[in-house]
């Protein structure tokens, strides 16, 4: 009975994610600009357009292949749609140096013998596939020849690199009016002809084992046993009876195949950003050793404008959420959930957003340094006015006198104004580097090494920023000078972990966070004034208490381990 089962082809949707400049894409002019650039390809198909891929199936099987394909090509039907998945962006794409402000995907309405309804029954998924990989070529030439025209802006940047999203229809089941419980019994009693369908783009071999037939129909994503829902990372097929798809072709349409469309288009963004945040830390180890303010403050403002796209994004993220909380219907909260984790958009955000923390981690560290480059070139600009202002004198007493008393005078003068200009450029230095040696703006930190004595541990907290993102840390921040210091760490501390301290004892240092570094940290030894009773601030993700022998085996941030040991808590430790 299973040989005798049969999936009758219907038609296909085909989907392509895309950014596009509306101020320049003309929807309608190119939307049929694009239907007829394919459909003259693929209806005029010749040997040379033959996929690289079908070579595999040997020479005789993919001559077969082919004839079948360039049969499809001939009597294809497409219409093409833009569907809008984010709107209003304001993203620049930095490797290709265009801005959008849309993300969306292409819909292509596909149907072959749409006049020959009994020929349908000849279409198999291999044949689907070689089409699409015709029809994407195509379409990277197109979005190429967009960029490349003189004179104009990108209307559009289209995904060249994954394969179009084919998800198959099909709507009747051979021999006719063979009805079928879609249980998991008949699934698994199907699966080899199912699996064929899932997976338009694995292609089909004789010797493929049954586990990779099982694999393919897990997840049947439909809530009824009449149908069959198999969405997946490239493909996806659908089963539904002609009478139920003519119902609920809408819910179809928008709940499925375009929520399927629009996760695959945001993994697609997240690509794109992944991708500019490359460009951007490439240009970032080029221009180190330069510490150009105004190629700085052009870094930050690109990953500003990276920064947007990715809000948009966990945007249309949160109302996936907010579906998966307060949706009403359970088949369609379902396909989110699986979709989700189907294109990892979770955990590819995640991993994006560590690469922004990382990068900004860094500018912020080059700006540390050219900013002290700029306050030492200060020191040298304002000795130069003070020289500039002396030789003004002199020239104006030089051109003013012309007698033998008026050059005593001068001389006199001028000896007494090189005097006092001499004097006033060493006070000035002396200030100068005083200021600078002792309390350099920003280069000083306060921390507290925090004892519950009921407990006799430490507290820490763990670090929400970088450097040392996740890392247990004492709480502490930076600060002008020492002055105040111990109000301002006691302010510290409390919005940092909700906790009051007191008797604050100042430890002997300053202690520095390496060898090389200038900025230097006043730690304070103090207790806990109260019960522990912690409460993160926006910074801190834990606050937690440690002892001496959880101590011994961290790693804790900076040099923090050195201040606790110099703390003398618990004696001499490993640090």
């Amino acid at each position: 009975m299973e040989e005798e089962l049969k999936f009758i082809y219907n038609k296909e949707y085909w989907y392509v994610s895309a950014f596009i400049n509306t101020n320049y894409f003309k929807f309608d002019e190119q939307k049929k600009e694009i239907e007829q650039i394919l459909k003259e390809k693929l209806r005029n198909l010749k040997p040379t357009d033959m996929p690289e891929g079908l070579k595999d199936y040997g020479k005789e099987k993919s001559e077969q292949i082919f004839d079948k394909v360039i049969e499809l090509g001939s009597n294809i039907s497409l219409k093409c749609k833009w569907i809008v998945h984010i709107p209003n962006l304001d993203y620049c794409h930095e490797n290709i140096v265009s801005n959008f402000d849309e993300l969306g995907s292409f819909r292509f309405e596909v149907e072959y013998y749409k006049s020959e309804l009994n020929k349908k029954e000849s279409v198999e998924p291999l044949h689907l596939q070689q089409i699409a990989i015709i029809a994407l070529d195509e379409l990277k030439n197109y979005n190429y020849r967009e960029f490349n025209i003189p004179d104009t802006k990108s209307p559009i940047y289209i995904d060249g690199k994954s394969p179009i999203y084919i998800c198959v229809i099909s709507n009747e089941i051979k021999p006719n009016g063979y009805n079928i419980k879609w249980n998991e019994k008949n699934i698994q009693k199907y699966r080899r002809i199912i699996g064929k369908w899932t997976e338009i783009y694995s292609g089909s071999w004789d010797d493929y084992s049954e586990e990779l037939f099982e694999s393919r129909v897990e997840s049947n994503l439909s809530n009824r046993e009449s149908e069959l829902h198999y969405l997946r990372g490239n493909s996806g097929f659908i089963y539904i009876t002609k009478k139920s798809f003519d119902n609920c072709e809408d819910y179809v349409m928008d709940k499925i195949l375009n929520l399927t469309a629009k996760v695959r288009a945001i993994l697609f963004a997240l690509f794109c950003i992944n991708e500019s945040l490359d460009v951007v830390s490439n240009i970032q180890r080029a221009e180190s050793a330069k510490k150009k303010e105004k190629r700085l403050k052009s870094k930050i403002k690109k990953l500003d404008d990276i920064r947007k796209l990715r809000q948009d994004i966990q945007e249309r993220m949160m109302s996936f959420l907010n579906e998966l909380v307060y949706g009403q219907r359970y088949h369609h909260k379902s396909v989110i959930r699986y979709l989700m984790k189907q294109f990892q958009i979770e955990k590819t955000y995640e991993r994006i957003s560590k690469k922004f923390d990382v990068i900004y981690g860094s500018i912020e560290n080059e700006s540390l340094k050219h900013q002290l480059k700029q306050e030492k070139n200060l020191q040298y600009l304002n000795i130069l006015i003070i020289a500039g202002v002396i030789a003004q004198m002199l020239q104006f007493f030089i051109y003013a006198t012309t007698s033998t008393d008026a050059i005593i005078i001068f001389m006199y003068a001028f000896g007494i104004i090189l005097l006092l200009g001499f004097l006033m450029l060493v006070i000035f230095i002396y200030f100068m580097t005083k200021e600078k040696s002792e309390e350099p703006r920003k280069l000083k930190t306060v921390d507290a090494v925090i004892i519950d004595k009921n407990t006799e541990k430490i507290i820490l907290i763990k670090r929400n920023n970088i450097p040392y993102r996740d890392y247990y840390a004492l709480p502490g921040c930076f600060i002008e000078n020492k002055k105040g210091s111990k109000k301002i760490i006691k302010e510290r501390v409390k919005s940092e972990t909700g906790l009051t301290i007191k008797n604050l004892e100042e430890i002997e240092g300053p202690f520095k966070w390496d060898k090389t570094s200038k900025i230097e940290s006043f730690v304070y030894k103090c207790f806990l004034d109260g019960d522990f009773i912690p409460l993160c601030g926006k910074n801190v993700s834990e606050v937690e208490c440690f002892s001496r022998e959880e101590l011994k085996d961290m790693k804790l941030s900076f040099n923090h381990k050195k201040m606790i040991k110099k703390a003398r808590i618990f004696g001499e430790f490993k640090s």
